[in-house]
């Protein structure tokens, strides 16, 4: 019978033992680090500052949809300012402010609409927060008359067609009678030269020449013409050479020289009288 060696045993017994108590402590140590607290978590994002921009992230959210969709920021009120001709409701209605947000006001956009009119040849468009809209408008002013037709149109000196008179012409109103058929519509054009001509001849016959022409008128083959209390018709076509012209009919009407029709526009004028021709 062997003898039996109560340290070996006891070694064997006791190393098997503390081998998995160790292993578990090890677990035990690293379980903490590998899944960290609600608590911990926390702490760290408010170190890193990532839970204060993200609530800066939410606030921010919140106050631009309140922006984009609250009413309190929808256009109510709308100024005009430099309106004469046009009502300021009808300037209103065309802008299409009304209503609208002021985030999403295109000023250039309202412009054009407004210029569609006539009358309107400038346009300024501000907006102000929170709901207010500022227009300015620059008019057209009607400098003569246009005779067409028998009907009387409004136009400005750039020959922009404004719209029909609503009432005879004031004593002095120059006034271009239109020979030419066709029709007119406010918005349309005339000859610009053709007002600017008018207006000059208007200015300076009677003060240089002593002459008062009886109506001016304007014809497409023509050009601008005069016609005096006489009958006489005296073609100046268009504004060139006007110091020419002007000194040719100054020396006819002082030379008593009887005509019933004066061209002005050649280099060589041409002129008739009501039983012969001459030149």
């Amino acid at each position: 019978m062997r003898p039996v060696d109560y340290k070996s045993t006891t070694a064997q017994k006791r190393t098997p033992a503390r081998q998995p108590k160790r292993a578990n402590s090890r677990r035990e140590r690293s379980s903490p680090q590998a899944r960290p607290g609600l608590r911990r978590t926390l702490l760290e994002l408010i170190k890193s500052g990532q839970l204060l921009s993200f609530c800066l992230f939410l606030v921010t959210m919140w106050v631009l949809y309140h922006l984009f969709t609250s009413p309190q920021f929808n256009i109510q009120a709308v100024d005009v300012h430099g309106n004469n001709a046009l009502k300021t409701e009808i300037i209103v209605e065309m802008s299409g402010l009304q209503g609208v947000p002021i985030w999403f006001v295109n000023a250039d956009a309202v412009a054009q609409r407004l210029l569609q009119n006539a009358y309107v040849e400038q346009v300024s468009v501000n907006v102000t927060l929170p709901d207010h809209a500022s227009i300015g408008i620059a008019e057209r002013k009607p400098e003569v008359r246009w005779q067409l037709n028998g009907m009387h149109y409004l136009v400005d000196s750039s020959g922009v067609v404004l719209d029909v008179a609503q009432a005879p012409p004031e004593p002095g109103t120059l006034v271009i009678m239109d020979t030419t058929v066709h029709n007119l519509e406010p918005g349309n054009w005339v000859d610009a030269d053709a007002i600017q001509l008018a207006q000059v001849l208007a200015l300076r016959l009677p003060s240089e020449l002593d002459f008062m022409p009886a109506g001016i008128g304007w014809d497409i083959g023509l050009g601008v013409f005069i016609t005096s209390d006489s009958g006489q018709k005296i073609i100046f076509g268009q504004s060139d050479n006007l110091d020419r012209k002007l000194a040719v009919l100054n020396f006819l009407l002082n030379d008593g020289t009887a005509f019933t029709y004066l061209d002005l526009r050649p280099s060589n004028p041409f002129y008739q009288n009501s039983s012969a021709d001459s030149q």
